[in-house]
């Protein structure tokens, strides 16, 4: 017997939209505090923290390689299809297949490093992203042929997604001080 799938409580979902809401929209951070109240004879010299404002949103850009993810595959499977196919194969049921798994492992490349280089204000190097996406598309597309199983390439978005974020953030010119 099927059962349909258990419900979410409306509090996790709650928090999990929250939680994707960028630092910016999430009011104003009080990270300086009044030269006034410290007094003159502070024998410690403090540095106040630095600013969050130049740094780069790992979570915001984390979400936005997500949505640049969703329509990458999507679009980039049902182009690959379209090609593998070419209104020529009727008989066999895996006709277009190899095509969508490779259109979609195009588009998320594309995709994904663009939507973190949107998240990130285009101020990181959009280029780099779709390099490392690039390289870790190819190990993971080596690893899946190597093993000879396909469960590997569940995982390959979510690989491409950590590798352009962190290729963003490494890209991402230090704020001025």
């Amino acid at each position: 017997m099927i059962r349909p799938p258990r419900r979410l409580p409306l509090p996790f979902l709650l928090l999990c939209v929250l939680a994707a809401v960028p630092a910016w929209a999430q009011g104003p951070k009080f990270a300086t505090f009044p030269a006034a109240a410290l007094p003159e004879d502070l024998p410690i010299t403090v540095r106040m923290p630095q600013s969050a404002a130049g740094r780069p949103n790992v979570l915001g850009m984390t979400f936005g390689g997500l949505l640049g993810a969703v329509p990458g595959v999507v679009a980039g499977a049902l182009v690959g299809y379209e090609i593998d196919r070419g209104g020529r194969c009727y008989s066999d049921e895996w006709c277009g297949l190899w095509g969508a798994l490779a259109g979609a492992t195009v588009g998320a490349t594309l995709l994904i490093p663009a939507g973190a280089h949107l998240a990130n204000h285009r101020r990181g190097s959009f280029w780099t992203g779709v390099g490392w996406s690039a390289l870790v598309t190819v190990a993971g597309w080596t690893t899946a042929i190597a093993l000879e199983s396909g469960e590997v390439l569940i995982i390959l978005p979510f690989a491409q997604i950590v590798a352009a974020v962190a290729a963003e953030a490494h890209s991402t010119p230090a704020p001025a001080e």
